[in-house]
This record gives C-alpha cells, sequence and structure tokens, in this order.
C-alpha cells in the first residue's frame, strides 16, 4: 500500500479501507467505508497541490463559521425517521462544534461554499452516521474494541505523518489553525476518524468469511464488493435507528 496516495476526508485521515486507499479528483458528494456522505473531497495522486494550501486559514475559517452559527442559533431540533425527535445546544456540544467545523474545512478545500444550513445538516447527519457506525459494529458483529490498540494504531499512522517532509508542515499549520495540539489532533479531534478506519480492519475478516473472493474478481473488485456490502448493513441498520429527517433551529 503507498500511503503517498492520500484522500483529504477531513483533513487528516489516510481513509485506509482494506489496504485500499481512495482516490481520483472528485468534485461531488462521496461517501466513507462506514456510509457517511461528506462534502465535495478532493483526492489526489499527488497530494503536492492540497499540502500547498493555506490550511492554518482555511481552518480559522471554519473555526469562524462555527461562532457565526451558533451566535445566531443557539438550540437545534432534529426529526427522525422513525418519529422520534433530538435536540442540540450549539454551545456545549463539543461533538457537533467539531463536526461543523469540519464540515466548513472540508467544502473550502473543494472550493464549495455551502449555506449554514447545509454545514449543520451535512454536520449533523455525519456525526450521526459516525455515531451509529460504532452502534453496528457493536450490536451486529459484536466488536470489542480495545482503546490501547486504537491508541497503538494513531500512534502508527500519527508517526507517519510527522516523519514524512511534505506532510509534517501540513498538519503543523492545521493544528496551528485549530488552535491546538498535535496530540490533542491526532488523539482527540481526529480520534473518531481513526477509530473507524480501525474498525473497518478488524471488520473486514468477517466480511470476507460472510462473502468470499469469486473467481472472477481481481482483488480491487473485491475489495469494492465487500465495502459495498459493509454500506449496505450499515444502511440497513441506520434506517432501524433512525435518518435524519428535518433539522429546525430555534
Amino acid at each position: 500500500m503507498n500511503k503517498k496516495k492520500i484522500a483529504i476526508f477531513i483533513i487528516a485521515s489516510s481513509l485506509i479501507l482494506g489496504g485500499a486507499v481512495t482516490g481520483g479528483v472528485k468534485a461531488e458528494k462521496d461517501t466513507m467505508a462506514d456510509g457517511t456522505e461528506i462534502a465535495p473531497v478532493l483526492t489526489q495522486e499527488d497530494p503536492k497541490s492540497i499540502l500547498d494550501t493555506d490550511i492554518e486559514n482555511i481552518a480559522k475559517n471554519g473555526i469562524k463559521k462555527y461562532e457565526e452559527i451558533s451566535n445566531k442559533n443557539k438550540q437545534i431540533k432534529v426529526e427522525l425517521t422513525n418519529g422520534t425527535t433530538e435536540e442540540y445546544d450549539l454551545i456545549s456540544d463539543k461533538e457537533l462544534r467539531k463536526w461543523i467545523i469540519r464540515t466548513k474545512i472540508d467544502s473550502s478545500m473543494a472550493g464549495v461554499e455551502l449555506s449554514e444550513t447545509e454545514v449543520l445538516n451535512d454536520s449533523i447527519k455525519n456525526m450521526k452516521k459516525r455515531n451509529l457506525t460504532f452502534k453496528f459494529a457493536k450490536e451486529n458483529y459484536n466488536l470489542k474494541v480495545n482503546p490501547g490498540d486504537v491508541k497503538k494504531y494513531i500512534s502508527s499512522e500519527m508517526e507517519f505523518y510527522e516523519n514524512d517532509s511534505k506532510m509534517e508542515p501540513f498538519f503543523t499549520k492545521l493544528t496551528s489553525g485549530l488552535g491546538i495540539e498535535k496530540d490533542e489532533f491526532y488523539f482527540e479531534w481526529e480520534y473518531d476518524n481513526f477509530l473507524n478506519n480501525f474498525i473497518w480492519l478488524q471488520l473486514r475478516p468477517k466480511f470476507e468469511e460472510k462473502y468470499p473472493m469469486k473467481s472472477n474478481e481481481d482483488q480491487m473488485k473485491y475489495t469494492d464488493r465487500l465495502i459495498n456490502a459493509y454500506n449496505n448493513e450499515l444502511e440497513a441498520f441506520i434506517e432501524k435507528k433512525g435518518k435524519v429527517k428535518t433539522i429546525k433551529l430555534k
């Protein structure tokens, strides 16, 4: 696997999906392996142009966008497809704050301007999908994650990024723009992204057993089929739990 072939989703995660890293240059809605719909993504064989962006100011603008939204709207009411409702406090909910900043950064990297409503909608939808992904792994596959193993995985990824002469300055500027230290960025800010990747690596053998490789498949086609199977099962799980239907600002 060539880690130089990177995909930027919320800037940091390498999105290692069972040995295959997402690639190509896109400017449309995309999804992660967990089915999370994300804003337009920039992915490249050569990360040079991405790494040369003014990521520090982009990150600062992400925080500014959160502040603008939270100053106008203190509460958000979310109606789910199962008929239940949820309420979020934009001031106290740190997880939602992070997802709003992430969504703004990601759309800025793709050169797409999202309205405040679109930022909120994408942020809440992605946050809920991410959390349901973890529940899916636990409830449907009885997957138990050892925090120590996740920490080792993150440390390994961090070591790669920090030892790369081109990528290290990029993440230094990114963390500066976010106003956090490197350890906080990798082990707290990006923890759920790394955990998401780690869980897929643990689930893949189970899916390989459930969906054996066909005689007419090469490794790439087989990996795609496994990820599609994973997405289909996850979407069915999310449908049962309730998807975001409407969002109302208060």
